[in-house]
Protein backbone atom coordinates (compact mmCIF):
# COMPACT_ATOMS: atom_id res chain seq x y z
CA UNK A 1 0.00 0.00 0.00
CA UNK A 2 2.83 2.44 0.66
CA UNK A 3 4.32 1.56 -2.64
CA UNK A 4 1.65 2.44 -4.05
CA UNK A 5 1.30 5.40 -2.35
CA UNK A 6 5.21 6.35 -3.11
CA UNK A 7 4.43 5.29 -6.68
CA UNK A 8 1.29 8.02 -7.15
CA UNK A 9 3.50 10.61 -5.87
CA UNK A 10 5.99 10.62 -7.63
CA UNK A 11 3.85 10.19 -11.06
CA UNK A 12 1.80 13.05 -10.34
CA UNK A 13 5.25 15.03 -9.71
CA UNK A 14 7.06 13.69 -12.93
CA UNK A 15 3.78 14.69 -14.84
CA UNK A 16 4.09 18.37 -13.57
CA UNK A 17 7.70 18.84 -14.23
CA UNK A 18 7.05 17.54 -17.55
CA UNK A 19 4.38 19.61 -18.02
CA UNK A 20 5.78 22.51 -16.64
CA UNK A 21 9.24 22.30 -18.56
CA UNK A 22 6.77 21.56 -22.08
CA UNK A 23 4.77 24.54 -22.04
CA UNK A 24 6.55 27.53 -24.21
CA UNK A 25 6.09 31.00 -24.05
CA UNK A 26 3.30 32.40 -26.65
CA UNK A 27 4.73 34.14 -30.33
CA UNK A 28 1.91 36.17 -29.66
CA UNK A 29 3.13 40.04 -29.99
CA UNK A 30 2.76 41.75 -26.42
CA UNK A 31 -0.47 42.60 -25.56
CA UNK A 32 0.50 45.69 -23.70
CA UNK A 33 3.37 46.82 -25.96
CA UNK A 34 6.34 49.53 -24.12
CA UNK A 35 4.59 53.03 -24.32
CA UNK A 36 7.42 56.08 -25.43
CA UNK A 37 6.86 59.19 -24.35
CA UNK A 38 9.36 62.15 -25.78
CA UNK A 39 9.40 65.73 -25.66
CA UNK A 40 11.92 68.55 -26.83
CA UNK A 41 12.28 72.09 -24.72
CA UNK A 42 15.33 74.11 -24.93
CA UNK A 43 16.84 72.28 -27.45
CA UNK A 44 16.95 68.84 -24.84
CA UNK A 45 14.99 65.89 -25.98
CA UNK A 46 13.77 64.13 -22.29
CA UNK A 47 12.13 60.40 -22.53
CA UNK A 48 9.42 59.76 -19.73
CA UNK A 49 9.78 57.34 -17.56
CA UNK A 50 6.08 57.38 -17.01
CA UNK A 51 3.07 58.09 -18.68
CA UNK A 52 -0.56 57.59 -18.62
CA UNK A 53 -4.17 59.05 -20.37
CA UNK A 54 -7.14 58.74 -18.11
CA UNK A 55 -10.65 61.04 -17.42
CA UNK A 56 -11.26 62.66 -13.87
CA UNK A 57 -14.82 61.44 -12.53
CA UNK A 58 -15.64 59.72 -15.66
CA UNK A 59 -16.81 62.68 -17.52
CA UNK A 60 -13.71 65.49 -18.25
CA UNK A 61 -11.90 66.23 -18.26
CA UNK A 62 -9.24 64.24 -20.14
CA UNK A 63 -6.03 63.68 -19.14
CA UNK A 64 -2.26 62.44 -20.71
CA UNK A 65 0.48 62.96 -18.33
CA UNK A 66 4.15 61.91 -18.63
CA UNK A 67 6.97 62.40 -16.07
CA UNK A 68 10.43 61.58 -15.65
CA UNK A 69 10.71 60.24 -12.18
CA UNK A 70 8.49 57.39 -10.03
CA UNK A 71 5.32 58.73 -8.80
CA UNK A 72 2.25 61.36 -10.86
CA UNK A 73 1.78 62.87 -7.28
CA UNK A 74 5.17 63.77 -5.66
CA UNK A 75 8.38 62.03 -7.02
CA UNK A 76 8.99 63.53 -10.79
CA UNK A 77 11.53 65.53 -11.94
CA UNK A 78 9.39 66.79 -14.85
CA UNK A 79 6.08 66.73 -15.44
CA UNK A 80 4.20 67.51 -19.10
CA UNK A 81 -0.02 67.43 -18.76
CA UNK A 82 -2.67 67.87 -21.16
CA UNK A 83 -6.01 68.60 -20.17
CA UNK A 84 -8.59 67.91 -22.88
CA UNK A 85 -12.06 68.25 -24.25
CA UNK A 86 -11.94 63.84 -25.40
CA UNK A 87 -9.71 61.75 -26.05
CA UNK A 88 -11.19 61.36 -29.70
CA UNK A 89 -8.22 61.04 -32.66
CA UNK A 90 -8.03 64.40 -34.33
CA UNK A 91 -6.22 67.98 -33.58
CA UNK A 92 -7.06 69.69 -30.50
CA UNK A 93 -5.93 73.57 -30.43
CA UNK A 94 -3.80 74.55 -27.26
CA UNK A 95 -4.90 77.27 -25.63
CA UNK A 96 -5.09 79.19 -22.36
CA UNK A 97 -8.12 80.34 -21.06
CA UNK A 98 -11.37 78.97 -19.73
CA UNK A 99 -12.60 75.95 -21.69
CA UNK A 100 -9.62 75.43 -23.59
CA UNK A 101 -7.50 72.50 -24.24
CA UNK A 102 -4.58 73.28 -21.81
CA UNK A 103 -0.63 72.42 -21.98
CA UNK A 104 1.01 72.18 -18.58
CA UNK A 105 5.16 71.90 -18.16
CA UNK A 106 7.25 71.76 -15.30
CA UNK A 107 10.61 71.37 -15.73
CA UNK A 108 13.81 70.34 -13.63
CA UNK A 109 13.60 73.18 -11.58
CA UNK A 110 10.13 73.58 -10.55
CA UNK A 111 9.20 76.72 -13.02
CA UNK A 112 5.87 76.05 -14.39
CA UNK A 113 5.04 76.52 -18.28
CA UNK A 114 1.84 77.03 -19.64
CA UNK A 115 0.56 76.54 -23.22
CA UNK A 116 -0.34 80.08 -24.85
CA UNK A 117 -0.39 78.37 -28.59
CA UNK A 118 -0.27 75.26 -30.37
CA UNK A 119 -1.44 71.94 -31.33
CA UNK A 120 -2.21 68.21 -29.89
CA UNK A 121 -2.66 65.41 -32.17
CA UNK A 122 -4.15 62.18 -31.40
CA UNK A 123 -3.61 59.56 -33.97
CA UNK A 124 -4.83 57.03 -32.51
CA UNK A 125 -7.15 55.82 -29.88
CA UNK A 126 -7.91 52.03 -29.78
CA UNK A 127 -7.46 48.99 -27.46
CA UNK A 128 -6.74 51.46 -24.54
CA UNK A 129 -3.80 52.47 -26.14
CA UNK A 130 -2.86 56.15 -27.37
CA UNK A 131 -0.57 57.83 -30.31
CA UNK A 132 -0.03 61.16 -31.12
CA UNK A 133 2.30 64.27 -31.09
CA UNK A 134 2.33 67.84 -30.20
CA UNK A 135 3.72 70.80 -30.60
CA UNK A 136 3.04 74.43 -28.74
CA UNK A 137 4.67 77.87 -27.51
CA UNK A 138 4.94 77.82 -23.44
CA UNK A 139 4.93 81.29 -21.54
CA UNK A 140 7.32 80.70 -18.96
CA UNK A 141 9.57 82.42 -16.21
CA UNK A 142 12.26 83.15 -19.34
CA UNK A 143 9.34 84.43 -21.67
CA UNK A 144 7.63 82.05 -24.36
CA UNK A 145 9.46 79.31 -25.72
CA UNK A 146 9.16 76.07 -27.82
CA UNK A 147 8.09 72.16 -26.83
CA UNK A 148 7.72 69.59 -29.37
CA UNK A 149 7.20 65.95 -28.68
CA UNK A 150 5.95 62.60 -29.68
CA UNK A 151 3.57 59.66 -27.54
CA UNK A 152 2.56 56.27 -28.85
CA UNK A 153 1.39 53.21 -26.92
CA UNK A 154 -0.14 55.43 -23.92
CA UNK A 155 -2.27 53.21 -21.70
CA UNK A 156 -5.59 54.68 -21.58
CA UNK A 157 -6.95 53.86 -18.10
CA UNK A 158 -10.39 54.20 -17.45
Amino acid sequence: MIKAIFYISALIVCSSLLLSSSCNKSNDPDPNPASDFTWTFRGSTIKADLDSAFVNYDLAPYFIKAITGTNFRHSFTRLISFTLTSFNPGDFAIASGPGSNKLEYIDELGYIHAGISGSLTIASNSNNLMSGNFSAIMAGPSGNEPITGNFSNVPVKP
